[in-house]
């Protein structure tokens, strides 16, 4: 929409547009507890995750998923 109104004319720029059309709400600030356990989550999830790889690799496994058109 604010592309279009650029387009148009009724803003100068996607920046203009932007100040115009945009209105903060809320504002929302991480929580460094969670931060922290989400970390060791994903960690323990890039192991699980390159073994799962290998696995597929080897044809021991299949994955489960496959990107568009592939």
């Amino acid at each position: 929409a604010m592309a279009a109104g650029v387009g148009v004319g009724i803003y100068e720029s996607i920046g203009k547009a932007a100040e115009v059309l945009v209105v903060w709400d809320k504002e929302y600030l991480p929580n460094s507890e969670n931060f922290s356990k989400y970390a060791a989550i994903k960690e323990q999830w890039k192991e699980v995750y390159a073994n799962q790889l290998s696995l597929v690799d080897r044809g021991l496994t299949q994955s489960m998923w496959k990107a568009p058109g592939v």
